[in-house]
């Protein structure tokens, strides 16, 4: 019988996660990962009035795949992939070359 931790009212939740088998080691590593690359994006692009409503939802390979609230955020992101893919080399050394937008009003 494998012995189950349990979180406890003092112990934060990223700790009692990390201590859990590798599988979910690694999806709470990918989801930071994600969240920072999205907060970088939001940053670096925080003039752009569309960027709000865009999210980095997947990185799969060399593929990024984003999720948007509307059609019309995709347009001027389409125009800026370059940069887009630039940034994510830069800042997190990933050699993504494909961009899989998809619109999700629900994110």
């Amino acid at each position: 019988m494998v012995h189950q931790i349990k979180p406890t009212d003092a112990e934060p939740l990223q700790n009692w996660l990390s201590q859990q088998p590798q599988t979910v080691r690694e999806l709470l590593s990918r989801a930071q990962r994600l969240t920072a690359i999205n907060n970088e994006l939001q940053e670096q692009w925080s003039s752009e009035p569309w960027i709000k409503s865009i999210r980095i939802a997947n990185i799969r390979g060399n593929t990024v795949v984003i999720f948007a609230q509307t059609a019309a955020s995709l347009v001027p992101l389409r125009y800026r992939k370059a940069s887009l893919l630039g940034l994510l080399k830069e800042r997190f050394n990933l050699t993504c070359t494909e961009i899989d937008a998809k619109v999700r009003p629900d994110f």
